[in-house]
């Protein structure tokens, strides 16, 4: 792969973009710029992961979707049953979503560096996407949670039931960021042997 081929810095002015356009999540930014200050490596979509309450008109018509409630943090049950509150058709469903990462790679060793430090972080499903220059490797963890809520404007749980979901899913929320925590302090400890030698 020529070096002119490696669009590092065409990437690295979209990031400062997003940064500036506070369109990245700010709990996933010390990754983003750990891996970003890696010579062979910079990142692509990303999000620190959420709760969700989401309407959709048919299973698996995502784009028709419409999240009522959306959070990266974690919930008190009375948002969720206001955001439940504004319901009127098709599905309703409590979400957790997984934070996810994809990141590209010069070289096959960076990639194998970057999909090690995921997997020793806990992210258990972290994949090579693409395995040919660049190489794409996400970052993907398990903390995924998707429950039927209701159906054309009728809810289903009641107070306790919800309470219950609610703190699972904040259980969830929990484990992720600790995952994201130490996927920082992984990556930090890689830049800091690497400044060392």
């Amino acid at each position: 792969m020529k070096i002119m081929d490696w669009p590092k810095e065409r990437r690295m002015i979209e990031l400062n973009e997003f940064i500036a356009g506070g369109k990245v999540d700010e709990e996933v930014l010390p990754i983003l710029l750990a891996i970003n200050t890696r010579e062979d490596a910079f990142t692509s979509s990303s999000c620190a992961g959420r709760i969700g309450v989401m309407e959709l008109p048919e299973i698996g018509d995502k784009p028709s979707s419409n999240f009522l409630g959306k959070w990266h943090r974690e919930v008190q049950v009375e948002e969720v049953r206001e955001a439940m509150d504004r319901h009127t058709s098709g599905y309703l469903y409590l979400l957790v979503q997984a934070p996810i990462l994809h990141v590209y790679c010069r070289t096959k060793e960076e990639a194998k560096t970057m999909f090690i430090l995921g997997k020793e972080a806990g992210f258990k499903d972290t994949s090579y996407v693409k395995l040919k220059p660049p190489y794409l490797v996400q970052f993907l963890s398990t903390e995924y949670l998707q429950v039927p809520l209701g159906k054309d404007g009728i809810v289903f749980p009641d107070e306790e039931y919800l309470a219950f979901l609610v703190d699972r899913a904040n259980h969830s929320f929990r484990r992720a960021r600790g995952k994201l925590k130490k996927l920082d302090w992984k990556l930090q400890g890689t830049l800091k042997r690497v400044s060392e030698n």
